[in-house]
């Protein structure tokens, strides 16, 4: 009867296992939906600054597919001007575990240039350590070049106001 039972509790025990486990694996199917869906890059890195993990945006920006970025650093996506400044900002919110944000102009895989807002965090494993960092940048490409045409007439606007002969109103 105890060897019956303790079979029993086993047998319960695996079925509230494997319950568990599809829980976990409509969980992630859920997030990775979720993520897949939001048209910002978002990325996650290691503290060696490789990447782990990409959505869908990120992956159409770059123009390779997830497996060939997985594993891969910066220095195989971008110039090594840009890779530098990627990697040194990695490293400064893995040391200090600030968020922190900056603005770049890059190229996409198409070769267009794209004005990106980005912002990084630190990526926390489940004892609440840094173990890497998660990033989203913001295409801001067309506020950016209609701030420079604002600009640009405004300077037009105030060339025609100094230069005028008679009183404008």
């Amino acid at each position: 009867i105890s060897r019956v039972f303790t079979h029993l509790q086993i047998q319960e025990q695996k079925n509230q296992l494997i319950q568990k486990e599809m829980q976990l694996q409509e969980s992630e199917s859920k997030l990775k939906a979720v993520i897949n869906s939001i048209p910002d890059p978002i990325f996650y890195k290691d503290i060696h600054s490789t990447y782990t993990g990409v959505n869908k945006a990120f992956v159409d920006f770059i123009g390779k597919k997830t497996e060939e970025i997985i594993g891969r650093n910066d220095t195989d996506f971008f110039n090594s001007y840009l890779a530098n400044t990627f990697n040194s900002s990695d490293q400064e919110i893995i040391q200090t575990g600030k968020k922190t944000n900056f603005a770049e102009w890059m190229k996409d895989s198409m070769g267009n240039d794209v004005f990106f807002d980005t912002t990084k965090t630190p990526l926390l494993n489940a004892e609440g350590e840094i173990s890497g960092v998660v990033g989203i940048s913001r295409d801001n490409t067309h506020l950016k070049k209609t701030e420079f045409v604002l600009k640009e007439n405004q300077n037009k606007l105030q060339l025609i106001y100094d230069h005028a002969n008679e009183g404008i109103f």
